[in-house]
């Protein structure tokens, strides 16, 4: 059987083309036709650049990932957060009014879990699963994304000062500990762990892992 020339044009459309794998280099020797191969070459090189292409954004993204996940403002991604302009009101006749910080630390306090220790004026942030304590650093970080070119040091002064004197709370400290995958109550006689909760408040936290199942038949605390 007489193999018949390939058109120099493919049917596929080119921005279609997604390639999960390196395309194989065609040889010379399983082409009869010299068009035949040299229309494979041009695919194969084609392919080849949309291959390397789409790796670089994958590992782009694998990176910026990565990134996130050694974050510890993690937390805070996917959040959505109003701008510096949502805080200024305008009067009947258009004319806008002075930005208020308090009304920044208005929305901050309904809608971010901060609290104040009335005791020790400490200020807490809750990051999903434990209170970290002296969390000015998450507050500079929202307010950084909220007034974006217009946060002035004076503006997150006023904030800070606006958030405590709403946030101000008797905290009462729950004996458990913050571990990687909970909370563990090493006071029960089978250390229990629950899941991790806005609403208590451990003072302790250990970055390992509790295992209940260990190889050694006790109950084990990994790193």
């Amino acid at each position: 059987m007489t193999e018949n020339p390939i058109k120099a044009t493919s049917d596929l459309p080119r921005e279609e083309y997604v390639f999960l794998e390196e395309p194989t280099l065609p040889k010379l020797t399983d082409f009869k036709q010299p068009e035949n191969y040299e229309f494979a070459l041009n695919e194969y090189k084609h392919k080849l650049e949309v291959y390397q292409a789409r790796l670089s954004l994958v590992k782009a993204e694998q990176k910026i990932t990565e990134t996130e996940e050694k974050s510890p403002f993690k937390c805070m991604l996917g959040k959505h957060y109003p701008s510096y302009n949502d805080f200024i009101l305008e009067t009947d006749e258009g004319e806008k009014l002075p930005f208020k910080p308090g009304s920044v630390a208005k929305w901050i306090r309904e809608n971010e879990p901060f609290k104040t220790d009335l005791k020790t004026g400490i200020l807490y942030y809750y990051n999903g699963k434990s209170w970290i304590a002296d969390a000015e650093p998450y507050l500079e970080k929202i307010v950084s994304i909220m007034l974006g070119e217009e946060n002035k040091q004076n503006h997150f002064n006023n904030i800070l000062h606006d958030l405590k004197g709403l946030s101000y709370e008797d905290i009462v400290f729950s004996r458990k500990i913050t571990v990687e995958n909970g909370l563990l109550d090493l006071e029960n006689i089978n250390f229990e762990l629950t899941a991790f909760s806005q609403e208590e408040m451990p003072f302790h936290s250990l970055p390992v892992t509790y295992d209940k199942d260990a190889e050694t038949g006790r109950n084990s605390l990994n790193k």
